[in-house]
């Protein structure tokens, strides 16, 4: 303790009943003065270990060998270490992955918290002490997009037939890089012109797609498949989703 600063410490002890006899030494009073075991005593916090738990469960430890910095921290002393950690793109969209359970882990993951944990511990001149652990907390956003295909009831062959494409991003990142599909049976690509480029959080696009149903084409029923992908603002590739729309064939 610096004596410039502190002067004593000390704990009183206080005793007294009711009603009060002072002829009898009430109250009583005991100060007892421990300054003088503090004083030898220093600050100084010495081989402190900083451990790091990442969001994915890594463990990541800081001591005196990794940081000089932390081999002897003196009372109004700092030391800073930093970790850099890469969110892991989310698994792409699995071969028997149906849409609806790939949307709904998409969606799952956006918002979710991306939780750090900071503790520490060290050696002062009273023995070993810690500090309560500190926590850092990211959200991650993740762009989601739905797809829904409408068209005509029935068609003739030879006719061209033009398909409504309703995007919608319903997470709450950028969708960037939409690319959209629509295939018929013999995998001719239908005509789109109006596809978005991007999407933000909650926008919604309508696309058309045109078909010229072959002349050949007989009666009955003609489905057709639009797929969508699109791209996060790191590049990391979602979908395809899909959805179908029959047509009848006149």
């Amino acid at each position: 303790l610096d004596s410039a600063s502190v002067r004593d410490v000390r704990n009183a002890i206080h005793f007294e009943v009711t009603p009060r006899l002072a002829e009898r030494g009430q109250p009583f009073v005991e100060r007892i003065s421990f300054v003088d075991l503090l004083r030898p005593q220093s600050g100084d916090l010495t081989n402190v270990v900083l451990t790091m738990t990442l969001p994915d469960g890594e463990r990541i430890l800081f001591d005196a060998t990794t940081t000089p910095a932390l081999a002897i921290l003196s009372p109004g002393a700092s030391a800073s270490v930093e970790v850099t950690y890469q969110v892991p793109a989310l698994a792409s969209k699995g071969a028997d992955e149906t849409d609806e359970a790939y949307l709904a882990r998409l969606t799952a993951a956006d918002g979710a918290n991306l939780i750090a944990v900071a503790e520490a511990t060290a050696t002062s001149s009273s023995g070993s002490v810690s500090a309560l652990p500190r926590t850092a907390v990211i959200t991650q956003h993740v762009p989601v997009v739905t797809l829904l295909k409408a068209g005509p009831e029935t068609v003739d062959p030879g006719e061209t037939v033009i398909y409504e494409l309703t995007l919608r991003n319903i997470g709450s990142a950028t969708a960037r890089e939409v690319a959209l599909e629509d295939l018929l049976p013999n995998n001719d690509l239908g005509l789109i012109n109006d596809a978005p480029m991007s999407l933000d959080p909650g926008a919604s696009a309508l696309a058309h797609a045109s078909h010229t149903v072959p002349n050949a084409q007989p009666p009955g029923d003609l489905t057709d498949i639009a797929s969508a992908l699109w791209e996060d603002a790191n590049d990391n590739v979602y979908g395809p989703v899909t959805d179908t729309f029959t047509t009848e064939v006149l």
